[in-house]
């Protein structure tokens, strides 16, 4: 196999760099007409993401919510989307995935302070979980994911992300409120996931393993 680096002909694909969408002629729209979404992000180990749901369903009660729990199953961190689109590009997918395999980065210790909401959307008030300090990891990762997918003419542009998790979607938004004690597990491993729009459904397309040699946040 060829060592050279495969870039993206720019003749070939012409990037909007915020998003990475390639910008040809759509296929034509299925119904409803909203696009998929991948990105990469980073999924609780299931004891964590059952307990992320308990905290959820005792902060529904709490505050007097009203929308349904996120699934254990969905529940992540994102770190850099790909975008939005109509059909999977599979030039893109793949150059992301390759970009992925070169990241080397440690495990670390993710630890939520606080619960917020934020700015409403076609689904309501997100519902989050936030942290200070203890999202440090997330964001590092996120910048190496970055460098990497700019390594393979993948270039995302320079934005700041701000780590949280999703725990549902309501029709009013909530303050802040600061935890007793933080919520916390154990980054592992980083995901590129498809998001199927207005399904609730998640498939994962690839995962790669942090490494042992923990750096706590």
């Amino acid at each position: 196999m060829s060592s050279r680096r495969r870039m993206v002909d720019p003749n070939q694909l012409q990037f909007d760099f915020w998003n990475m969408r390639p910008k040809r002629e759509p296929p034509p729209s299925r119904t409803p007409p909203h696009d998929d979404s991948v990105f990469f992000a980073v999924q609780p180990d299931l004891a964590a993401a059952s307990r992320f749901v308990r905290f959820a369903e005792a902060q529904k009660s709490g505050h007097g919510l009203s929308g349904p729990l996120r699934p254990a199953g969905v529940l992540h961190v994102s770190l850099v989307p790909l975008g939005p689109y109509h059909s999977l590009p599979d030039e893109i997918i793949e150059l992301a995935k390759h970009a992925a395999s070169t990241v080397r980065f440690p495990e670390f210790t993710v630890a939520f302070n606080h619960t917020l909401g934020f700015q409403g959307n076609e689904n309501g008030y997100p519902f989050v979980l936030g942290g200070d300090d203890g999202v440090v990891g997330l964001l590092a990762l996120h910048e190496a994911l970055g460098a990497a997918l700019g390594q393979v003419g993948l270039e995302i542009g320079r934005h700041r992300i701000t780590p949280h998790m999703t725990l549902l979607y309501d029709r009013r938004s909530i303050g802040m409120t600061m935890l007793d004690e933080p919520l916390t597990w154990t980054a592992r491993e980083f995901v590129l996931v498809r998001s199927w729009h207005g399904q609730g459904r998640y498939e994962r397309l690839g995962a790669w393993p942090l490494s042992r040699l923990r750096h706590d946040a």
